[in-house]
């Protein structure tokens, strides 16, 4: 299972690895200072990451009510409101009270005191078209996915341009709230890429069985964001490990039950879809 580390990580990625010699890949933005991409490209290569992600549909931040709700910051800051939601778990306050600041570790030397969604905004480059993403291709040597594809055309224009990997993401749900779940764009992008790429799906990947169809309609991988993360908040490492292990017992036992024992063996036959009147 290869780690990706975000751009906005709160730990190095040579910190990152110091501790694990195995797959890591590194998610990147294109930001409006280019010469700093570069800078961390290469800190990416030097620490062993092996590919990167480009992501490209956070052009602006969307808008993400819950953080403005939660008064969620980077760094986090303690406020009246996240005071009393804290009192449920004292322990956490005080975590946060006497630890070092929770910081994009990569980029130690930018001041970001605020919210998230403001840095995004000031930082990231608005104007990135295909031509930044070739670019960034003939700067990296090493393996590249574009993350945020939602139509069979962009992804197209991912393998034209020689991306490794095509990533079908809606990131999340938090940029466009009425994108389509990107289980729903797979089929289609699948069938456009027409195997002249790998593909990953993320979002809304729960339980083994949502892997299974995933799998099902044609990704080669999909990626886990909150699944681990709860594990993360409940039980630190061990609470990751049990999340993976949970799907991977699940993502057995649902092939069991569908009658296939290789994942080559998961094809769209096992995907009935509902068609509305």
């Amino acid at each position: 299972m290869p780690y990706a580390c975000s751009t906005l990580a709160s730990t190095s990625v040579e910190d990152i690895a110091a501790v694990n010699p195995g797959t890591k890949w590194f998610q990147v933005y294109v930001w409006r200072d280019r010469a700093l991409v570069k800078e961390m490209l290469g800190r990416a290569k030097a620490a062993g990451f092996g590919a990167i992600l480009l992501t490209v549909d956070v052009p602006v931040g969307g808008n993400r009510e819950r953080d403005g709700a939660n008064d969620f910051t980077i760094p986090p800051k303690v406020t009246w409101r996240t005071a009393t939601q804290a009192l449920a778990a004292p322990g956490y306050l005080w975590d946060l009270m006497t630890t070092p600041e929770i910081r994009p570790a990569n980029f130690v030397h930018m001041k970001i005191d605020g919210g998230l969604i403001g840095f995004i905004n000031t930082q990231f480059d608005r104007t990135v078209t295909w031509d930044d993403a070739r670019w960034l291709r003939e700067a990296w040597d090493g393996k590249l996915a574009i993350k945020g594809i939602v139509t069979p055309e962009d992804a197209q224009r991912c393998v034209a341009i020689g991306a490794d990997a095509v990533w079908v993401s809606n990131h999340g749900g938090r940029q466009l709230d009425t994108a389509p779940a990107s289980i729903d764009t797979l089929p289609g992008i699948v069938d456009a890429v027409a195997g002249n790429a790998e593909i990953v799906l993320d979002g809304g990947v729960r339980r083994g069985s949502d892997i299974v169809k995933a799998l099902a309609l044609g990704a080669n991988a999909v990626a886990l964001g909150r699944a681990y993360l709860y594990g993360l908040g409940a039980g630190g490492e061990r609470g990751v490990r049990r999340a993976l292990e949970i799907m991977d017992s699940e993502l057995r036992r649902t092939m069991a039950l569908c009658g296939r024992s290789r994942l080559s063996a998961l094809t769209r036959d096992l995907i009935f879809k509902r068609t509305l009147p």
